[in-house]
């Protein structure tokens, strides 16, 4: 069977996969193929570390984590550090990663999840396109914020909700 991608553009890809059924007849399956991610949950004492962010696609600024692109030959801790530097400033002793997920099922593309710990902040360098403002919480806030509502993306709703429940996890060292 024939695999087509129908699109390429700078972020992701659709590639067409046409396959054959159980009865013989023909399907096409859709997937976007897209960059891994990694989302970095920064933690500094008692505080987590996240950022207000406008979102074009949305047309508002919402809250969310540092994150960005995996880039080729990058490990998933490594383009944590880089984002951390460019969208906070902050610098980390200590980061490691504590989940990976799956966005949707049809996007080939993973999500690394890793805990920095950030001692230092100096200044950021957002990307020209970015409009980024840091916005630090208590652990002890982190459910209230998905609760409310105040974090929209599930992923990282579902990962706060794991800090939150377990902080003996942010033990660094």
């Amino acid at each position: 069977m024939a695999k087509q991608t129908v699109f390429s553009g700078k972020i992701f890809s659709i590639v067409w996969d046409e396959r054959l059924n159980q009865d013989g007849s023909t399907s096409v399956f859709e997937t976007v193929n897209a960059p891994d991610v990694v989302r970095v949950y920064p933690v500094r004492g008692d505080s987590i570390w996240l950022i207000r962010e406008y979102r074009r696609e949305l047309d508002r600024d919402i809250l969310r984590t540092v994150s960005g692109r995996i880039e080729q030959g990058e490990s998933p801790e490594q383009a944590g550090r880089r984002e951390l530097r460019e969208e906070l400033g902050g610098m980390t002793t200590s980061m490691t990663t504590f989940a990976t997920s799956r966005p949707i099922l049809k996007v080939d593309s993973v999500v690394h999840h890793v805990l920095a710990d950030m001692p230092e902040i100096g200044p950021s360098s957002p990307e020209p396109d970015e409009r980024i403002r840091p916005a630090v919480y208590q652990i002890e806030q982190l459910e209230s914020l998905v609760w409310e509502g105040h974090i929209i993306e599930d992923v990282i709703a579902m990962q706060l909700l794991r800090i939150a429940r377990d902080p003996a996890m942010l033990r660094f060292g």
